[in-house]
């Protein structure tokens, strides 16, 4: 073979490994490596335009939604891209609204306080959560409301008050005294459901107006309660506490501990929701979320970009959700 030619093949291949060697060397002296993904998080904020503090958040579907606070409704027809006041100008106007229910875009309710007179109120709304109607006032704030349709529904609050409806709201009944503070209230049929309170109290009603108490172990005020069907449930509350009602091995229902492993003792769990009996999320103070697989047996913590204390979530799917909190804070959920 001509000494020409090994010479030219031995130029090209000396050329090729010096110019790799350099692409490499230019690499590690400092060229910008590739930008990170642009969302880090499971959860990414939407611009509530407001700074108040949302006590609940309500979708009907996967654009139609609600969030409240003191004097203040939000609503959204685009999933959350865009929120906006409705007008609630009216003779007798919501004051600190605590919780809310919508059975469709237009026909909803929501339930709170008069500040003034710490009255307990309940308001309706037939124009997609404009122009609300006061419907029924007591004399203890209320801080749930649940509605199984139309006509039927419950709301609970301070000093263990129970109200029912069995018309849409046109009549409220006090159905239950219970004697402690009561924060939520959840129902699976029109017979069976529970409430959940200051100092561990849990209430449970078979026949939908006496409620007995259910012993948990615990004097933890609990802030949520929510079940997929009438044997699996959940609530949680103050120090981290989480219990789920399940069948166990001897096929028996019971409550058993549910709380985070390692989860700190000042984490105050304000609401939790699950799409089936095995994928929930919690959600609470100092921005936390996790969530979990396995009916609660294992959680997972969730990325979320905020320190703010995250009051109600409310999930649609297993990819579909959206977290309200202090602060102004809303969040929808983009695993």
């Amino acid at each position: 073979m001509p000494l020409t030619y090994l010479t030219h093949k031995s130029t090209a291949l000396i050329c090729l490994v010096f110019a790799l060697f350099t692409t490499g060397c230019e690499s590690d002296s400092g060229d910008p490596a590739p930008p990170p993904p642009t969302n880090l998080y499971d959860w990414t904020k939407q611009q509530s335009t407001t700074l108040k503090s949302l006590k609940d958040i309500y979708f009907v579907d996967n654009n139609f939604g609600w969030a409240v606070g003191e004097a203040l409704i939000l609503t959204t027809p685009s999933g959350g891209t865009t929120w906006e006041r409705a007008p609630i100008e009216s003779s007798y106007q919501p004051d600190l609204i605590n919780s809310i229910y919508f059975i469709s875009r237009q026909q909803g309710w929501m339930a709170g306080s008069n500040q003034d007179s710490e009255e307990g109120e309940i308001f309706i709304t037939q124009q997609g959560g404009a122009y609300p109607v006061l419907q029924q006032s007591n004399n203890d704030p209320l801080n749930a409301i649940h509605f199984l349709d139309d006509q039927i529904g419950w709301a609970a609050g301070n000093t263990g008050k129970v109200v029912q409806t069995t018309n849409g709201g046109a009549e409220w009944t006090v159905i239950a005294d219970l004697g402690a503070d009561l924060f939520d209230i959840f129902f699976t049929t029109d017979q069976k459901g529970w409430t959940v309170g200051e100092n561990g109290s849990l209430f449970r009603t078979v026949d939908g107006v006496n409620f007995q108490m259910e012993d948990l172990g615990t004097d933890m005020q609990l802030n949520a309660v929510h079940f997929t069907d009438t044997l699996n449930g959940w609530v949680c509350g103050l120090r981290n506490t989480i219990f789920r009602r399940h069948l166990d091995g001897n096929n028996q229902i019971v409550w058993s501990d549910a709380s985070i492993t390692g989860g700190s003792e000042s984490t105050e769990w304000n609401d939790i929701f699950f799409t089936d009996k095995m994928n929930g999320w919690v959600v609470g103070s100092e921005g936390f979320v996790y969530r979990t697989t396995d009916g609660g047996e294992t959680w997972e913590k969730e990325l979320i970009n905020t320190s703010e204390s995250l009051n109600a979530i409310m999930m649609l799917s297993a990819t579909a959700g959206w977290i309200a909190g202090d602060n102004g804070v809303i969040f929808k959920y983009t695993p």
